[in-house]
């Protein structure tokens, strides 16, 4: 069901295609991690993935953050209230849609969780981070992993540009 992913914007690098009766979707963003008081680490990187309208979910292909490899992979979840281990509590209103994160970096494991606007374009749909605890960070903290209080913000395209 996981596997890791980390996402963010630029602009989008999109195709879709079907097989069966699943619809995978190219995606295109950028991934950036904010200390505690919201000071970006670094600059945005770029990262590209799939997303399977079917399953639910998301795959970023791995990226370097400090020498090693980011391998990501987000459950995407509907409107409603969540309360996932390690993870701090969030809600998913209308328009918007959840991510369950699980982020492998260096020898760690990482629980994360993320809450989107989601905005309909004539080619697809943008994921803008919400600032989901209201500290005016875009994200939500994590909790445990290497960096307890960061925020991993992924935001990104899916669809035809």
């Amino acid at each position: 069901m996981k596997g890791s992913l980390v996402a963010g914007l630029s602009f989008v690098l999109a195709a879709h295609i079907s097989i069966a009766n699943a619809e995978i979707q190219a995606i295109s963003g950028t991934a950036l991690l904010y200390d505690p008081l919201g000071t970006p680490i670094g600059s945005p990187t770029p990262i590209t993935g799939v997303y399977d309208t079917d399953t639910q979910l998301m795959t970023i292909d791995p990226w370097l953050f400090f020498g090693s490899a980011v391998n990501s992979q987000i459950e995407v979840l509907p409107p409603g209230s969540y309360t996932i281990p390690g993870v701090l509590p969030f809600s998913v209103g209308t328009g918007q849609a959840g991510g369950d994160i699980t982020t492998e970096w260096n020898v760690s494991t990482i629980p994360h969780g993320i809450v989107w606007d989601v905005i309909s374009h004539s080619g697809g749909q943008h994921f803008e981070p919400v600032d989901t605890d209201g500290d005016g960070i875009p994200g939500l903290p994590m909790i445990s992993g290497p960096f307890p209080g960061f925020t991993f913000v992924y935001e990104f395209d899916v669809g035809e540009p």
